[in-house]
């Protein structure tokens, strides 16, 4: 115990007091509690329930509008006699979506805009993974005008390189984006160069990479884990937040570690 007590003071005095200066659990496509990925009601409850962090996937139809859903076609978790099924999203509009296309739960898709308004209520840190190469004018104002007092409870998060690189760009227009982290997503931490990022989501990662990286001052999160011998095993080497379909497994693995 007081070896994992050791290895956490050294992971987070390196960051400082900002949001990621404890461990925190991350709310995989916001699941957890008992609600279908990606849905309203699933934002709705893991930002009731105060998950310290919140993810969620967006795609952009032809037109240029964000919704938050998972896969590149409406094929899963989708439903409707006139939804254009396996379909791409980027080559739909927005309206043929919401007009003919329902979860299986029966609500809409939700748009970034609902997913921004309602967990801004709360206190948890949304993690915005783009899951294609866009992001528009309207993204950046709607996290600002939803976040605008408290743009570190925003990361964007990609695989995509191009796409974060646009959202660094950004940050010299508008200086609100300083405050938001960017994210590279990566299915391992070997032989990456962090310099222009904020921090690295990993699918695996050692234990020296871990203190590599946060002795510069980065950020070091995992997905997706959801055994309580892997989650444990993250936190022990000190990562800043774990990424789970169980919010409440790692939630009280972390609290008893």
């Amino acid at each position: 115990m007081a070896k994992t007590i050791l290895i956490f003071l050294f992971s987070f005095s390196v960051i400082g007091s900002d949001y990621f200066s404890s461990p925190f659990c991350v709310a995989h496509r916001a699941n957890g509690f008992n609600e279908i990925e990606n849905s309203f009601s699933a934002i709705r409850a893991a930002s009731s329930y105060g998950a310290r962090g919140i993810e969620i996937d967006v795609h952009h139809t032809k037109d240029g509008r964000t919704l938050v859903y998972h896969d590149k076609e409406l094929k899963r978790l989708v439903k409707g006699k006139d939804c254009p099924i396996g379909r791409k999203m980027k080559d739909l509009f927005f309206q043929e979506i919401q007009q003919n296309c329902k979860l299986i739960n029966g609500e809409a898709i939700p748009s970034l805009r609902d997913a921004l308004k309602e967990v801004s209520l709360g206190h948890s840190h949304l993690f915005i993974e783009i899951k294609d190469n866009k992001i528009t004018e309207s993204d950046y104002q709607e996290v600002k005008e939803f976040f605008f007092n408290k743009g570190s409870q925003i990361s964007f998060i990609s695989f995509d390189s191009k796409v974060l690189h646009r959202v660094r760009s950004y940050r010299k227009r508008d200086a609100f984006f300083k405050k938001i982290k960017i994210i590279k997503l990566k299915s391992r931490a070997d032989n990456i160069n962090l310099a222009q990022y904020d921090g690295i989501d990993t699918k695996k990662i050692s234990r020296y990479n871990v203190r590599k990286f946060q002795a510069q001052h980065k950020i070091v999160g995992v997905y997706t884990k959801n055994r309580k011998k892997e989650i444990t095993s993250e936190f022990i080497k000190g990562v800043h937040f774990v990424t789970t379909d169980d919010y409440r497994l790692c939630k009280s693995i972390l609290n008893s570690i």
